[in-house]
């Protein structure tokens, strides 16, 4: 006889729900050590490695993956000092010469002026007034960060040697208006905080949760061995890999964007329909989009970006609004950064399904429906700043209780 017992249905949903807190409150831990700390090396930008080595900003965030994060934040700002501490500000001429990386230093005579800002721990903030002398460092973009490999040489005015190694930048290029200005910022701000996320990741062997992230030069292999012998079945694993590393670019610039703008439909719509706004990933591998390689992965990878589109964009404007209407600013900042922690294929699935993020909004937008109906009644406004302070004054953590309490007071007055 089988005596197995079979759960009851509601065992598995308080089971399931259990399940969803824990990863919900997970996630959220990881993305307030970076959010909390980058904000904390801001207003501290002096402070000590080592003192700051210990910090675990509150008795939740002590997991590997959170003291993985506060190292590498420790270790990029270390970068970020000792370049920033190098560069002679009287001497824009040898900062230039050294980004754009020419044995013939008479050609790159500077034109315009170069400001460098170092009050972003993750990146040094590079700003050119003149697109001649930014272009001879970036092309193709008005703005990007990366890691660039910056070789010692001698600084003109001072005599002394700046220093040698790969550093975090961010390269802006003449911008027109303040407002533009801050928008890139946040954008490629956004970049640096990826990054750490990806290189923490791979710290506590969790390399693919960002999903895809392969050394540049070992796609370039790849690449170059699909099209010496691509039929469609040989190197499929090889095929994967280039696929998965294609939505890791998109992954990071989303997200990016989510970071600056707080939306990505324009952005995912246009790559779904084939306009890939400045964004070619598959033409910046030396892929000919004519040949049998470069078809087939083109039309998988918008295949792909179709999937997603169609998936999940929707409930992420949806979170998107509840909190922008709620001024949950940071909340929204957070949420970004617990997609960071997912492969953009699974964001859906995780999401809608493994988090609280979305009941969140959906219970968010229910209030919003209440109060337009009644933003005349005092008692509705009360309650309602109520619970927006309540869910400022935690953002880290999980909002449902406030949210239902709300829900509660605002079922009782009417």
């Amino acid at each position: 006889m089988n005596m197995k017992r079979e759960s009851a249905p509601g065992a598995e949903q308080a089971e399931k729900k259990n399940k969803s807190i824990a990863y919900t409150k997970e996630l959220l831990s990881n993305a307030s050590a970076i959010r909390y700390t980058t904000e904390f090396l801001e207003d501290n930008p002096d402070i000590n490695p080592d003192e700051l080595n210990g910090l675990l900003l509150d008795s939740d965030c002590d997991s590997d993956m959170t003291k993985s994060i506060v190292s590498e934040l420790i270790e990029t700002q270390k970068k970020v000092n000792q370049l920033t501490s190098s560069l002679d500000e009287k001497d824009k001429q040898s900062l230039l010469n050294l980004l754009v990386d020419s044995e013939d230093n008479i050609k790159n005579v500077l034109i315009g002026n170069i400001e460098i800002f170092k009050d972003f721990p993750l990146a040094t903030v590079i700003l050119f007034d003149n697109n001649i002398d930014y272009e001879r460092v970036r092309k193709g973009s008005q703005g990007s960060f990366a890691s660039v490999t910056i070789q010692s040489a001698e600084n003109g005015n001072s005599g002394a040697e700046l220093t040698s190694g790969k550093f975090p930048l961010i390269l802006i290029g003449p911008i027109n208006s303040e407002e533009d200005l801050r928008a890139l910022l946040d954008h490629e701000k956004g970049h640096a905080k990826n990054k750490i996320v990806k290189n923490a990741l791979k710290e506590v062997d969790k390399k693919f949760s960002w999903g895809g992230d392969y050394h540049f030069g070992d796609i370039l292999k790849y690449v170059e061995k699909l099209e010496q012998d691509f039929d469609g079945t040989n190197l499929k694993e090889e095929y994967e890999k280039v696929l998965k590393y294609l939505l890791s670019k998109t992954k990071d610039e989303i997200l990016a964007k989510l970071d600056s703008d707080g939306g990505v439909s324009d952005y995912m719509n246009g790559i779904a329909k084939g306009k890939l706004l400045g964004y070619d990933y598959i033409n910046k591998l030396g892929i000919d989009k004519s040949s049998p390689l470069g078809r087939e992965l083109n039309t998988d990878y918008l295949n792909q970006i179709q999937s997603i589109n169609e998936n999940i964009t929707n409930d992420i404007n949806k979170i998107a609004e509840a909190y922008m209407t709620f001024n949950l600013k940071r909340r929204f900042e957070l949420f970004v950064l617990c997609l960071a922690q997912i492969p953009i294929d699974d964001w859906r699935e995780k999401i809608v399904n493994e988090t609280e993020f979305l009941e969140e909004a959906n219970d968010l937008l229910e209030i919003k429906k209440i109060i337009t109906k009644n933003i005349s009644e005092d008692h509705y406004s009360d309650t309602v700043q109520v619970m927006v302070n309540k869910c400022q004054n935690n953002s880290s953590g999980l909002l449902n209780e406030y949210i239902n309490d709300a829900k509660a007071d605002l079922a009782n007055i009417s």
